[in-house]
């Protein structure tokens, strides 16, 4: 048996959807309690894992000075996302946020990004939400409590401030989108970043993948290849297109990646195969997972490396 043993490949895509909310109520938030503490970093989420998950905290009660995880006001909501996502930011006020040296002021927000605004329910700097689009914003509102709200209707064009930025501008935009299809589970939520593509510790194949580009390369290309049980090798797919099987319970047992037309960035990725768990990280056009041994490949981790 030609039995080869290779690296390993996961991500996850999330998408949410929700429906549009209004708020025009004057909005408070506490300043008790208020933490003073270096702005530091750790494994810092991009904005769509940011957006994604503010909005799964979407129809949570407005509390003044909560901070989370089950009620929040505007400015406790903005701590515990962006908290949550290794960000560590400190507890503070609106006006503190504004003020922060850590956030840089800017006109061109993207989503992500941090949206003002000025006497809602007093003078200056007073309430705060986290921009989704070019048109919505997502915010703690004490009439809605945490909802999607149209940044051009008139109440909120009246008091806007401006808008500042945590996120850094190389992790703005997410380079990839990817999905995986997995056993007795079907099409998985979309993931992005350096996120897992399939699952771990469920013991459940992966069948089927597909990976497109976003952002910054999304004049790209990226290609890949699934070589699936009883098939071997099937052709390469690209930009979206379904790897592997949906509908025959077959396995993909490992992997192949490349990019094209992406100067200045590297594509790595890697595999979590059956009774190996995570396999080494590999490069463009080399195999991640296993040919041979009959072993699911699991799950699937890509990153995109700016040179």
């Amino acid at each position: 048996m030609n039995k080869k043993i290779w690296g390993i490949l996961g991500a996850t895509v999330l998408s949410l959807s929700a429906t549009t909310q209004l708020s025009f109520a004057n909005e408070q938030e506490s300043t008790s309690n208020m933490q003073v503490a270096a702005y530091s970093v750790r494994s810092q989420a991009n904005a769509n894992q940011i957006i994604n998950f503010a909005k799964q905290q979407l129809g949570k009660p407005y509390v003044f000075g909560a901070t989370g995880p089950g009620s929040f006001d505007c400015s406790g909501f903005v701590y515990y996302v962006f908290g949550n996502n290794g960000y560590n930011i400190p507890r503070t006020s609106v006006a503190g946020y504004w003020g922060a040296s850590y956030i840089t002021k800017i006109s061109n927000p993207k989503p992500g990004d941090l949206i003002f605004f000025k006497n809602t329910y007093k003078n200056g700097p007073s309430h705060i939400g986290i921009v989704i689009n070019d048109s919505q914003f997502i915010q703690a509102s004490s009439s809605h409590g945490v909802c999607i709200t149209d940044i051009n209707n008139s109440y909120w064009k009246q008091h806007f401030l401006g808008y500042g930025r945590i996120i850094n501008d190389d992790e703005s935009q997410a380079l990839y989108t990817a999905q995986a299809h997995v056993q007795d589970l079907g099409w998985l939520d979309s993931v992005s970043g350096d996120q897992v593509i399939g699952t771990t510790g469920q013991e459940k194949q992966l069948e089927a993948f597909k990976v497109s580009l976003d952002g910054n390369l999304k004049n790209a290309t990226i290609q890949y290849q699934a070589h699936v049980q009883d098939i071997g090798w099937q052709d390469w797919k690209q930009n979206g297109e379904v790897a592997g099987t949906t509908g025959q319970a077959k396995r993909v047992e490992a992997v192949k990646m490349n990019l094209v037309n992406a100067p200045g960035y590297t594509i790595q990725y890697r595999a979590h195969v059956k009774d190996f768990g995570w396999l080494p990280w590999v490069g463009a056009n080399e195999i991640a997972g296993t040919t041979g041994e009959s072993r699911q490949l699991e799950a699937i981790q890509i990153r995109i490396i700016k040179n």
